[in-house]
């Protein structure tokens, strides 16, 4: 997809947002220490960091990659 909008609490640790996402998007549980996750352009790690979220704001889930 190249947007989708979710309804989540304000405030979720980027863990729980990244279960949130993965409810959504069930075939997405395979690729959790393999993703690079972006909130707001920033790169977050998924565990117990607190996000406070505003309407609008961008997650980026960018899948892995390979290359030279």
């Amino acid at each position: 997809l190249r947007s989708e909008t979710l309804s989540v609490p304000q405030q979720i640790t980027s863990l729980q947002l990244w279960e949130e996402i993965v409810k959504a998007h069930p075939r997405l549980a395979v690729i959790q220490d393999q993703v690079v996750f972006a909130v707001r352009q920033e790169y977050v790690l998924l565990g117990d960091q607190l996000l406070v979220l505003q309407p609008g704001d961008e997650v980026a889930i960018i899948p892995p990659i390979s290359g030279g």
